[in-house]
């Protein structure tokens, strides 16, 4: 993936630098967090800072137009940038940060309905021994019928 820089525009009224790209030499659309690394290292930028507003390419083309903005500190970031670009760009971390933090007690209405399911399987399996147990003994009441007529 080769990264060429179009133009660069400081913010200064949102403490940012407005970044334009032109992505080449890919097979597929670049992930965010792949164009987020290279911008990353061309300027030499927190990677957490970094934010892909969008990814574009025309029909057919190999390359891609895309809109970085790299901000001065993270709380700029929260304030300024749309929710869901940051939810786009920084989703994977919040879900591993969201595995890692303890379960929460289950609901006490959830071992009441868990405790009906297992009642209702045990009545399941109870009527399935009694239809097998019913069934050879109908099979055998034909048969004798049938011998003795």
């Amino acid at each position: 993936m080769k990264v060429d820089i179009t133009n660069k525009l400081n913010n200064t009224a949102l403490n940012r630098r407005e970044i334009k790209l032109n992505i080449s030499e890919c097979s597929a659309t670049p992930a965010r967090a792949e164009i987020r690394k290279k911008v990353a290292s061309l300027l030499s930028a927190d990677e957490n800072l970094v934010v892909i507003e969008e990814i574009n390419n025309s029909y057919g083309k190999k390359e891609f137009n895309a809109k970085a903005n790299i901000y001065a500190d993270k709380e700029t970031m929260n304030k300024i940038e749309q929710k869901h670009l940051i939810k786009r760009n920084f989703g994977e971390e919040k879900k591993e940060a969201a595995e890692e933090a303890p379960p929460a007690p289950p609901a006490k209405e959830a071992p009441k309905e868990a405790e009906q399911k297992e009642e209702k399987a045990a009545e399941v399996k109870e009527e399935a021994k009694e239809t097998k147990e019913e069934k050879p003994a109908e099979e055998a009441k034909p048969e004798n019928k049938k011998t003795e007529a």
